[in-house]
């Protein structure tokens, strides 16, 4: 199996931390950075990284060679134009074979939930949070196939919410699908919403996990480093 790490974005919410580092390499303790937490994750029938890059993408080639050098195959794919991640998926199409994982590269993943996802032929990893949506909300149907990904969504009056942690798994089905754009007047081509497209033909399984983190901003960043050793996140396998 195959594994696409997208990892091509400048992490402008993180700035000035990624002026200088990209997320994928931000450290979260005084032994392990963010690579290292994913490479963890990764299940291991997985024999080849696809990582796509752009921003300082010399440091993250460096240290993906040094971790996975001798152990699985490694291929990087650079997405120039940074036009959302459908496209950057479609910038790796001639590299992949039959079915594939593809991860965020700067989220924090448990290996058995990426195992769980990776035994389904498609497939989403979603995680239940409570308050006000941050991201792209999942709905389903009775029998836990996808019905639609919506972007931060106008009614906010439900209490717990299923949200996209951006790690799929999928197959040659995808391509038979034009990236879709995020919304109707921007540039960018999103996955989530290519597969909620596909998902109309295609039954999309959605598998769920307790326990995800996302680090988009400086304090999410600073905020997991705080808890990396609490009991909540012990819980996650991942030290």
């Amino acid at each position: 199996m195959q594994a696409v790490i997208l990892a091509a974005g400048k992490g402008t919410r993180l700035r000035p931390v990624t002026n200088q580092t990209p997320k994928i390499l931000l450290p979260v303790t005084n032994t392990k950075k963010v690579i290292d937490f994913l490479i963890q994750a990764i299940p291991d029938k997985v024999e080849e990284f696809i990582v796509v890059v752009n921003h300082l993408e010399e440091q993250i080639k460096q240290a993906f060679k040094k971790k996975l050098t001798g152990k699985k195959k490694l291929t990087f794919v650079r997405h120039k134009k940074l036009d959302g991640t459908a496209k950057a998926l479609w910038q790796c199409k001639e590299k992949l074979k039959k079915s594939f994982l593809v991860l965020n590269g700067d989220d924090i993943y448990q290996k058995k939930d990426l195992v769980r996802l990776a035994e389904q032929e498609l497939a989403i990893l979603a995680v239940r949070k409570k308050g006000k949506p941050t991201g792209g909300v999942i709905k389903t149907d009775q029998k836990h196939k996808l019905i639609s990904i919506i972007d931060y969504p106008n009614n906010t009056k439900a209490k717990s919410w299923l949200l996209n942690t951006g790690a799929y798994k999928l197959n040659q089905k995808i391509f038979n699908f034009k990236p879709t754009r995020i919304s109707d007047h921007s540039q960018e081509f999103g996955l989530p919403q290519t597969i909620a497209n596909m998902a109309k033909k295609h039954k999309v399984k959605v598998v769920e996990t307790e326990n995800f983190y996302q680090i988009n901003t400086v304090e999410d960043w600073e905020k997991f480093q705080k808890i990396q050793t609490s009991q909540s996140f012990l819980k996650m396998d991942l030290v």
